[in-house]
């Protein structure tokens, strides 16, 4: 065997032996490795045991002439036959393990924020980075719903879908064009395909299925162009797509001169021509993604004062041991081979020549322009979670892995190692995925991803996110956990603090909840803030507390219905009538016309003296409540004397 092969077959074993540690003692310190931990006992045996198994000679043997055997069947049938076959089994597989839970990424955010409206501006910060996709993610709503409210996660489930049938599409173009061997193009199309991580298109809530298709596209054109197999302006194109659906893939640029001086040593007149409909491409796309030069201007700015990691000083500085930690959890998670492979095939013999091509070059440049975007960008949901942006960047280095592998399948034993490391990519894909498509497991985990050190620089959103979970659930012992651990960052958020004053209610605790309302009250401006003290004091019959709380909201907001009640019930109590007349109208004017405000208007005008209103107000209210008799009783007195004073 050779010594390629051995090192391989090591690379793998040290993979599989993370993953059983990272079982046994998962944390967040190893997000990268512990999937398997979060699935019953029989699940963690069976897939390690099966990737056991492959390391036997015999068993990787008779795998491949298994894969052999379907390949053969499959390359009797027409190739568009396999691409529907294929496509039809992602898309119902896509169909039914959708992510359940958005917490480990941006999605819950985006969930938050995006109106389900298209026809409104979206206000948040979540597209700043990608114009185009908040056009796709727009024209969407609008096609589904013909302009009314359709659900953000909806849509992104549609886009993902589509996204992952383009990607396979991608690959079969990619193979196409590739003169090698039907059952190595087979090994290399599932290594391609497996490779980048397929949860993207599972109902995954973010903006990066679309920029996966644009990075994938132009790495693929970029290999055709230099094998002279496509014309240049396809990758060109590709780029500017990039740029538009993430200001980030500007990153790349190095790698396309490497392209252009690949076309201007072959054929000036093409690369003159691809120049020119790209330059209009851009253009186009710059004026239809509603972009200006100053937001671009603002947006590198704020990129290099506030979100480039510093190189030393800081725990979570570029060169520091934690960084450097994560780094490797995301290679962990996102291609566990394609690094550790690459480095391994480079370093044999046989492969040194290919780097002298343009092709080699390309790919490496690409490799590293990604690898520094991860290297030196600021991860502010901690890398854990902001493994969808890491991925995509991630990408090139897949394409080198396949770069050095279409060279190393010529050794004897190549097949069986490739179609080992399928399995091992196979495996690590299906238990991704089912972690986000169950509840429960995607809960566990996103609570093991709290550590503050790994978790960027708000790892508070986190908390919020989990007690709002819990509160869905009805679980408000853990709702309360994570409230009470944002405050330990934040104590003055008094949406927070309102928050966990609920949750305490809810359990009981009617102490802790009325402390809590006082610290909300004090920093918010919120009236239904106020409201709620409010009535926390009127339970203590501390009415004059509660008057300052419920002026204090009318203060806030003069509209506010619930307070003008409160107020009217409270001067009820004390008999100014004039002041419940008020304050009862204001709360019927603004919304609130509860059967108990027209009956204290009943009240308050019979104690004046005004049978009239009296006897309007409490019809008003049997309308609504015909069986009290006390109230029939009452108008009918005020009937009776109404008409003898007539």
């Amino acid at each position: 065997m050779h010594i390629t092969s051995r090192l391989l077959i090591a690379a793998y074993i040290i993979i599989l032996l993370s993953w059983i540690v990272s079982t046994i003692y998962p944390s967040h310190y190893n997000w990268g490795f512990h999937l398997f931990a979060f699935y019953p006992d029989w699940y963690i045996i069976l897939c390690l045991g099966l990737l056991l198994l492959f390391l036997l000679p015999s068993v990787r043997n008779h795998a491949l002439k298994i894969f052999q055997r379907c390949i053969h069947w499959c390359s009797r049938r027409s190739i568009l036959l396999i691409f529907l076959l294929l496509g039809g089994l992602f898309a119902i597989t896509i169909y039914f393990f959708p992510s359940k839970l958005h917490l480990l990424g941006d999605g819950d955010i985006i969930l938050q924020l995006t109106p389900k409206d298209p026809n409104i501006k979206d206000v948040s910060g979540n597209f700043r980075d990608q114009p185009l996709m908040y056009f796709i993610i727009r024209s969407t709503q609008f096609i589904i719903g013909g302009g009314s409210p359709v659900d953000v996660d909806f849509v992104y489930r549609i886009i993902d879908l589509i996204s992952g049938i383009i990607y396979l599409a991608l690959i079969f173009i990619f193979l196409h064009f590739q003169k090698i061997p039907k059952l190595e193009k087979a090994l290399i199309g599932c290594l391609l395909f497996v490779g980048v991580k397929l949860q993207f298109f599972f109902g995954y809530v973010e903006n990066y299925s679309i920029l996966t298709l644009c990075i994938t596209a132009y790495m693929i054109s970029g290999w055709l162009v230099f094998k002279e197999q496509i014309h240049s302006i396809v990758p060109l194109s590709c780029f500017i797509l990039m740029l538009s659906f993430h200001l980030g893939s500007f990153i790349f640029f190095p790698s396309l001169f490497v392209i252009l001086y690949s076309v201007w040593e072959r054929n000036k007149r093409e690369l003159a021509v691809s120049a020119a409909i790209t330059i209009a491409l851009g253009i186009v796309l710059y004026f239809f993604t509603d972009l200006n030069i100053n937001q671009i201007a603002d947006r590198i700015v704020s990129v290099y004062h506030h979100e480039l990691l510093p190189v030393f000083g800081w725990y979570y500085a570029i060169f520091s041991w934690l960084h450097f930690l994560d780094w490797i959890n995301a290679h962990g998670l996102i291609m566990p081979f394609a690094l550790i492979g690459s480095i391994i095939i480079l370093l044999s013999k046989n492969n040194k020549p290919r780097l002298k091509d343009n092709l080699a070059l390309f790919l490496i440049i690409s490799t590293a322009c990604g690898f520094a975007f991860t290297l030196v960008i600021s991860p502010a949901l901690g890398m854990a979670r902001d493994w969808d942006l890491i991925a995509t960047f991630f990408i090139p280095q897949g394409f080198l892995f396949i770069f050095f592998v279409i060279g190393y399948l010529s050794l004897p034993e190549a097949r069986q190692i490739v179609l080992m490391i399928i399995v091992m990519l196979i495996i690590q894909n299906v238990t991704w995925i089912g972690i986000n498509a169950d509840e429960n497991r995607h809960l566990r985990r996103a609570e093991m991803l709290t550590n503050p050190k790994l978790s960027g620089t708000i790892p508070k959103v986190y908390y919020e996110s989990l007690a709002k979970i819990y509160w869905r659930k009805n679980d408000y012992t853990q709702s309360s956990r994570w409230y009470e651990r944002y405050l330990t960052i934040d104590s003055s958020n008094p949406r927070i603090l309102a928050n966990l004053a609920e949750v305490y209610k809810r359990l009981g605790e009617h102490e802790k909840a009325f402390e809590v309302l006082k610290q909300s009250a004090s920093a918010s401006n919120d009236p239904g803030v106020l409201l709620n003290l409010g009535v926390e004091f009127l339970k203590r019959n501390d009415t004059t507390s509660a008057v300052n709380m419920f002026e204090g909201a009318l203060n806030l907001d003069t509209t506010f219905a619930h307070a003008h009640a409160n107020l009217a019930i409270i001067y009820h109590s004390r008999r100014l009538n004039n002041l419940v007349i008020h304050h009862a109208t204001k709360a019927i004017t603004y919304g609130l016309p509860e059967p108990a405000i027209y009956m204290l208007l009943g009240n308050a005008y019979s104690a004046i003296d005004d049978i009239d209103m009296a006897v309007k107000y409490y019809e008003m209210y049997l309308e609504r409540k015909p069986n009290d008799t006390r109230i029939v009783s009452l108008r009918n007195k005020l009937r009776y004397s109404l008409s003898g004073q007539r």
